[in-house]
C-alpha cells in the first residue's frame, strides 16, 4: 500500500487497520485546533494524541519515540493531517510514501531566471 522510511529503514504498510477509523476523532480534534489557529503551539498532550494515532495509522510498527526522534519536523503535522483526510475520504490506497516531500515548483522561464537574461 505505502512505504514509511525513517532513519534509513524502510517499512511497507500493507493495510491501514480498521481501528484507525475508530480512533480518528482524537486526531481530528488536534487537526481542527491547528486549522482554527495556525499560530497556536500544540500542547504535549495534543501532539502525543496525534502521534499515537499516526503510529496506529502506520500499521503499529513504528513507535511514538521513533516518530519524535526521526520524523522530519516540517512534515509531521502535514502528514498526520493528510493521513486523517485520506481515512475520512476512504482513500488510503492513494497514499504512497511517508514522510511526504514538500511540493516544488516546476522550472519555468519565470522561476529559473531565464526571463532575466
Amino acid at each position: 500500500m505505502f512505504k514509511v522510511n525513517l532513519n534509513g529503514r524502510e517499512r511497507a504498510v500493507d493495510k491501514v487497520p480498521a481501528l484507525v477509523l475508530r480512533e480518528l476523532e482524537g486526531a481530528m480534534q488536534v487537526i481542527r485546533a491547528m486549522q482554527a489557529d495556525p499560530e497556536r503551539v500544540l500542547t504535549a498532550e495534543e501532539l502525543d494524541r496525534a502521534v499515537d494515532w499516526f503510529c496506529l495509522f502506520l500499521g503499529g510498527g513504528i513507535t511514538p519515540e521513533e516518530i519524535y526522534a526521526d520524523y522530519p519536523l516540517d512534515r509531521l503535522t502535514y502528514d498526520i493531517s493528510l493521513a486523517a483526510m485520506a481515512c475520512q475520504a476512504r482513500m488510503t490506497a492513494a497514499l504512497t510514501d511517508f514522510p511526504t516531500r514538500a511540493a516544488t515548483r516546476p522550472q519555468t522561464p519565470e522561476t529559473d531566471g531565464a526571463s532575466e537574461r
